[in-house]
């Protein structure tokens, strides 16, 4: 398990990233947490197969998703600019 804070501002990967080309066959799965005090964020996907990433929801603060790796290139998180916001990751694999 490897935990770690992220600031996140517009548009802002949590775990992998726009450039990747290979998506990831594992059993990992992320697990995220936006602060207390922090906003409210747009989250979502990316996978290599994909034109566009793929937005799957929001969190308040104090709100939590986890989220299962496997053939996912990328996760990102969106705070409207000029907002930022604090998000926690916890990477969990067996």
């Amino acid at each position: 398990m490897v935990s770690y804070r992220m600031r996140v501002r517009q548009d802002t990967y949590l775990w992998g990233g726009a450039s990747i080309t290979h998506q990831l066959k594992s059993s990992l799965y992320l697990h995220f947490r936006v602060d207390d005090t922090g906003e409210a964020l747009r989250f979502g996907i990316r996978k290599t197969n994909q034109a566009q990433p793929v937005e799957m929801g929001t969190l308040r603060p104090g709100e939590c998703f986890t989220l299962h790796l496997q053939d996912i290139a990328g996760v990102w998180a969106a705070v409207a600019d000029p907002l930022d916001t604090q998000v926690d990751c916890t990477i969990i694999g067996p």
